[in-house]
């Protein structure tokens, strides 16, 4: 076991050595970003170039604005070298070089990602970004379904970037919360992203609020838009069958994808009603582990919280209490909520009791006016 456990992290610390990009610095050409490994090179192109007219003469000063990645033996070439390989490459170079002066326009955009506009938003737009680099993010965004999206369909995505996408996304005139942001670890990438990172001491409560604020930084950077604040509470393993009188009671007997019970709370009231209902089933005044107790959790939930909030939670239950979930997004339409709930994370060892949780958001009473039908789902990572 012992000479396994070794074998394992020699082939990681090679494979970290070999594809791990180290940060170059930035080059004083407008901006441009390099990063390096043995193997390959990110440059997140910020260039300043020379806009050349008809006269033969330099008539503006455009920047380019790209990530481009050169592989083995190029990636130990100059910037300037690397800059001949990008122009040589790119014959319409300045057909997507923009500056203050010269903003992006959509029909450009329509023209390089045709299959980004007039996408169906029936059931909202679903957006998944990955990154490069550390400060070098890609965009793809496809018509959201109620099935995962394959493989095959997320490498077919081109990707956009954090500006493209924005001005593709104001083309549409639907509501951010029907927006989802989905971060991707694209396999053609050996940069890791944040929002896949666990750290060595970070318990699964404070990975799933890291994820949470990765995801509301790229709602800010695409939307302009500000995160809903998610919750995980202990609750608790219980059958009883007033668990199933909640808002999707219907949908809780669908076998194609795992609904979970769903509760929705206006009042304060209504938080203390809850908590006397299940109060002999459900465990409010206990956490487990790192994880809050339901007491904890809901603290704040005074009548001036409730005043301008609802809340909206699910109750997952699980065979082990090693599991942990966490709320990835939430969807909506016009009548329509949903809590997509994900497993945080996959332990190869479990403890062998039932457990149950709480995923709790609070909502605006403005964003869910008018919404009639709640439900909540298990979702894949």
């Amino acid at each position: 076991m012992k000479k396994r456990i070794i074998i394992i992290a020699s082939v990681a610390l090679i494979l970290l050595i070999v594809f791990l990009p180290i940060p170059r610095g930035t080059y004083k050409d407008g901006g441009t970003k390099d990063y390096c490994a043995l193997t390959y090179r990110i440059v997140v192109w910020n260039r300043l170039t020379d806009q050349i007219g008809e006269s033969g003469f330099s008539e503006a000063i455009q920047t380019y604005h790209k990530t481009s990645v050169f592989w083995f033996p190029n990636n130990f070439k100059s910037i300037d070298e690397l800059w001949e390989i990008e122009s040589s490459d790119n014959e319409m170079i300045n057909d997507f070089t923009f500056t203050e002066d010269q903003p992006v326009q959509t029909n450009d955009l329509r023209e390089k990602y045709p299959e980004y506009f007039d996408l169906s938003t029936f059931k909202g737009l679903e957006v998944y970004v990955w990154q490069m680099a550390p400060d070098s993010y890609s965009c793809g965004v496809m018509e959201g379904t109620n099935r995962e999206k394959t493989l095959e369909e997320l490498m077919n995505l081109k990707g956009a970037s954090i500006d493209e996408m924005k001005l593709i996304l104001s083309t549409y005139d639907i509501p951010k919360r029907n927006i989802s942001i989905i971060p991707w670890q694209n396999p053609v990438s050996s940069y890791i992203g944040e929002y896949w990172l666990s750290q060595e001491i970070e318990d699964t409560d404070a990975e799933a609020e890291r994820r949470q604020q990765y995801i509301g930084r790229l709602r800010e950077m695409l939307l302009d838009d500000k995160p809903v604040v998610t919750k995980v509470s202990y609750a608790n393993w219980t059958e009883d069958s007033r668990i199933f009188s909640c808002m999707n009671a219907e949908k809780l007997a669908i076998s194609s994808v795992r609904h979970l019970p769903v509760y929705k709370l206006d009042t304060k009231e209504d938080l203390d009603q809850f908590k006397e209902k299940f109060g002999d089933v459900l465990t409010f005044d206990q956490g487990y582990d790192e994880v809050p107790s339901f007491n904890e959790a809901t603290a704040g939930y005074d009548d001036s919280f409730f005043a301008e909030h609802t809340v909206v939670l699910a109750y997952v239950t699980a065979n082990s209490g090693s599991l942990r979930f966490g709320i990835r997004d939430i969807y909506q339409d016009d009548s329509f909520f949903c809590l997509n709930v994900m497993q945080m994370n996959d332990p190869e060892v479990g403890t062998a009791d039932m457990a149950g949780w709480f995923m709790i958001a609070e909502i605006p009473d403005a964003d869910i006016e008018g919404i009639t039908d709640f439900d909540s789902k298990i979702v894949e990572n």
